[in-house]
């Protein structure tokens, strides 16, 4: 071999980014059953079979934390022996800081073991937030030749194109989870005679969620594919050739707007109106970037939107029109003067249970509690007896807004309750001495309906499924969380779980536990402090000024200025779905 060619291989192979093919490659396909304790059965909200199953993050969490493991020692080697070849590191000084603050809040955490070894199903622990930056890092000073990226491009392109496969497969019905001989592989052993064959699809409404176990987290994905090659489609497309004299050339074209073309109807499928809104952003970004190509490029983009459209609306079609009714009711509850549901609030007090409803508020008790008289009084809000308005025989009480719930008292062989049925869900409360009036829930457990802080979202806490509601009680635990932080993965304990009535108007049912706050900036603030968020929001500022910069000339006939284009319009739609989408190993 000359000295030459030698020098040639020696620029071409760099298995340092081995690792980095690992993550973008095969680490999103990584699924496993795992049934495990999730710690969380000592807990009042909580069932007392504390077990739960997982296939699609514990394995892929602690995968990622060896892998950037590796990726950590390997950085560290070539600071101490290849210093020279080592990239200047002041941009990354904010995701020090935010490493520090994570490293305090783990240390001060209202559950170390929790913030250690992860949440139930989202298993983001303080070792996968530093793998986040180890392996940024080493990204940064590892892939360094054109070479390199062009590797990594296709690496990540064929692992796109096998996950275009389950997607399509899922959209069509067919999710590759219900295969008897995937179950094989992604079943333990010891659980297959039970599980295998019984193991129904998450996808039953045609959803895609890809392997990242729900269809937002498919559809964050996904967008941010269709980002990062949206430079190189482009540039391939707009290239003039003959179908006759460069058949190569024109297949590639064909196959580039294949690909497109099934990436956009996944999109549409994952049924995400956070992606309809990163899709929005992707346009406008394109449009300021591709400014002085518009001229060359106006026909086949005015074609393309609307083949978009008509692609939107025909795939939507076949769901009787499931996305565009989603975003009509957006749209609808976003103008609303007045709450959607009846049931305001239930407070137990030491001597009484308060029911607020329709704007109307009911005392309810027993005549005599310490005797478990199991007779009931009712009064109103300004302290007059309406016991006689109480019907025993239809357990209703005749006065307007309560005569459509049902009132009565039941022993459950411990205590006597009040059983109060209120639009199809059961309450009941006891008398507790010492303790007053409690809510006895569907775990058998007992718990005090106190008043819930809120702040803002009011008449609109069903915004964007639910996530008013959920954001609205969110915010207020951010003013203990200005420095510290509560720990890595602590949101589900910090956020109150006890709020059965909000819970009961906004999810699914009363118990739905809440493990992530559906918003990356709330996530981070309250889970690593305040000072944290304040740190990844300079990091990501420095980066997007330094693309901006480099690319507002863009050169489309440039393959690296397409690539820097292409991570800048990732990183941005990524940061905007983070409006409505948590921080998760899976995007």
């Amino acid at each position: 071999m000359t000295k030459q060619k030698k020098i040639k291989k020696q620029k071409s192979e760099n298995e340092l980014i081995l690792p980095i093919y690992f993550i973008l490659a095969v680490l999103p396909f990584i699924t496993r059953m795992l049934l495990y304790d999730c710690g969380l059965s000592g807990y009042t909200w909580c069932s007392q079979n504390g077990i739960v199953t997982d296939f699609f993050t514990y394995y892929k969490s602690y995968i990622f934390g060896l892998t950037a493991i590796i990726a950590g020692i390997l950085l560290a080697i070539m600071v101490l022996l290849y210093r020279e070849s080592i990239k200047n590191m002041r941009i990354f000084i904010p995701a020090g800081v935010y490493l520090v603050c994570v490293v305090l809040s783990t240390i001060f955490s209202v559950d170390r073991h929790i913030s250690t070894i992860g949440a139930m199903a989202h298993f983001e622990n303080v070792l996968v937030l530093f793998g986040y930056v180890i392996l940024c890092v080493y990204a940064y000073q590892t892939v360094k030749l054109q070479d390199d990226f062009k590797k990594i491009q296709k690496v990540f392109l064929v692992s796109i194109l096998l996950m275009c496969v389950v997607g399509l497969l899922q959209m069509l019905g067919q999710d590759p989870m219900t295969l008897r001989w995937i179950q094989k592989i992604i079943i333990p052993a010891k659980y297959q005679q039970e599980y295998i064959g019984a193991l129904k699809s998450d996808t039953v409404t045609n959803a895609v969620s890809l392997t990242l176990f729900n269809a937002n987290f498919a559809a964050v994905y996904l967008v941010m594919v269709l980002a990062f090659f949206l430079p190189e489609i482009v540039s391939l497309i707009s290239e003039k050739t003959q179908p006759k004299t460069d058949k190569s050339r024109f297949m590639k074209k064909v196959g580039a707007l294949l690909f497109l073309g099934i990436l956009f109807v996944l999109i549409v499928k994952t049924y995400s109106r956070t992606a309809l809104v990163a899709l929005l952003v992707l346009l406008l970004l394109f449009g300021w970037f591709y400014r002085y190509q518009l001229k060359k490029l106006w026909l086949p983009l005015i074609i393309g939107l609307a083949v978009m459209v008509g692609v939107f609306v025909g795939v939507d079609s076949m769901s009787q029109f499931r996305f565009l009714t989603k975003i009509s009711s957006s749209v609808t509850n976003l103008f609303r003067s007045e709450n959607s549901y009846s049931l305001d609030s239930i407070l137990t007090n030491q001597s009484d249970v308060v029911i607020q409803y329709n704007g109307d508020t009911l005392h309810l008790a027993f005549a005599d509690a310490e005797t478990e008289q199991s007779s009931l009084c009712f009064y109103q809000e300004d302290g007059s007896n309406i016991t006689n308005l109480y019907n025993a025989e239809t357990s209703t009480l005749d006065l307007q807004p309560f005569q459509d719930m049902t009132f009565t008292v039941a022993n459950d062989g411990t205590d006597s309750c009040i059983v109060v049925i209120i639009e199809d869900i059961t309450w009941r409360f006891c008398y507790q001495m010492g303790q007053g009036y409690v809510y006895r829930n569907d775990f058998g457990k007992t718990d005090q309906l106190t008043k819930i802080e809120t702040f803002g979202f009011k008449n609109h806490e069903d915004f964007a499924s639910g996530r008013g509601y959920i954001w609205s009680r969110s915010l207020p635990l951010i003013k203990q969380s200005l420095f510290i932080g509560t720990g890595p993965d602590t949101f589900l304990l910090m956020f109150p779980q006890n709020d059965y009535v909000g819970k009961a108007n906004n999810c699914k049912n009363a118990y739905t536990i809440l493990e992530k706050p559906h918003n990356l900036y709330l996530g981070i603030a309250i889970q690593t402090g305040v000072v944290s968020l304040v740190a990844f929001l300079c990091f990501f500022i420095l980066y997007l000024r330094n693309s901006v910069t480099s690319y507002r000339k863009l050169d489309v006939t440039n393959y690296m200025d397409r690539v820097g284009l292409g991570c800048l319009f990732a990183t941005i739609v990524y940061l905007v779905c983070g409006c409505f989408i948590d921080s998760s190993l899976q995007t």
